[in-house]
């Protein structure tokens, strides 16, 4: 049990690493090490001996496989997120923030538009953002942006 929480306390002081690259990789590192804990736990249920043991690995196996596939399935690109923070707080309106994601092969742009306060005295930014997969442009929308009260942008 001591492990399982030095661990959970080294992936969570990990998460504050500044590279998006970096982020990206312990996030996902983190999805695979719980998946597998929990995939182990379930496993260890099973069996007697020699084969409980057996069930323990093949559920820690399956569960960080598991992880692995739901972290891809649901993670956005730390890149696009970085250059949409970036492009909020201290682009000049319409000047493009490009990102690119080799493990992805993903790249895109985000565009910081007009600055307007809101009636409930939020501030928010219209923005418009790309996104192109393996060189291809395949998507480009539109949208509005207000700064939440922890200083970070709420994209959508």
């Amino acid at each position: 049990m001591k492990q399982i929480i030095v661990l959970t306390a080294a992936l969570a002081i990990a998460g504050c690493a500044t590279d998006p690259e970096t982020r990206e990789t312990q996030k996902q590192t983190g999805s695979v090490v719980a998946g597998a804990v929990i995939g182990g736990l379930v496993g260890n249920q099973f069996g007697g001996g020699t084969g409980k043991v057996l069930m323990t690995a093949a559920g820690a196996v399956a569960g960080g496989f598991l992880g692995n596939h739901i972290f891809k399935k649901h993670a956005k690109s730390e890149y696009e997120k970085d250059a949409a923070q970036r492009a909020l707080n201290a682009s000049a309106s319409g000047q493009k923030v490009t990102w690119s994601d080799a493990r992805t092969h993903e790249s895109g742009y985000f565009v910081a538009l007009n600055t307007r306060r809101m009636s409930d005295g939020r501030v928010c930014r219209d923005f418009r953002r790309g996104l192109s997969v393996g060189g291809e442009e395949v998507d480009e929308t539109t949208g509005t942006a207000c700064k939440k009260s922890n200083g970070q942008w709420d994209v959508g």
